[in-house]
């Protein structure tokens, strides 16, 4: 079995090896897809090196081989998961932020019908529940 392919083997299962370790810190969205490129890369090289690796190995070796495509395909797949649950978690976050917004009672300026406190009125509504992006629609009402 020539070394190139060995070397290939190595350096494909430390790089799958440096990129789990950084998918388990929070990532950005442009993280989250370049990773998830690399993982699919990673899956290709995988089966093409072992391809490789199996064809010329010796029947004695097969299985050491194919224990260690397995370990490494488990952490591609690793790599993959953390990732998606980092898709799927600001979305949940966002859900329960969403509705528990929506129980919240502000206390709402009061007009007192004095012409005179109109500017104060208008200015207080406006920055506490007109500008307000945190509330939607029917939150204003």
């Amino acid at each position: 079995m020539s070394k190139s392919i060995l070397n290939k083997k190595k350096s494909l299962k430390g790089n799958v090896t440096k990129i789990k370790d950084k998918v388990k810190d929070k990532l950005n969205d442009t993280e989250i897809q370049l990773y998830s490129k690399k993982c699919e890369q990673f899956s290709e090289d995988l089966s093409k090196i072992f391809d490789n690796i199996l064809a010329n190995c010796e029947d004695a070796e097969t299985g050491k081989f194919i224990e260690e495509q397995l370990s490494i395909q488990e952490d591609i797949d690793e790599i993959w998961l953390t990732i998606n649950s980092q898709l799927i978690k600001p979305n949940s976050d966002t859900m329960s932020q969403h509705s528990n917004g929506e129980n919240v009672k502000l206390p709402k300026p009061s007009f007192n019908g004095n012409i005179q406190d109109w500017l104060s009125f208008s200015d207080l509504f406006k920055a506490s529940v007109h500008n307000n992006e945190n509330l939607t629609g029917s939150m204003k009402l």
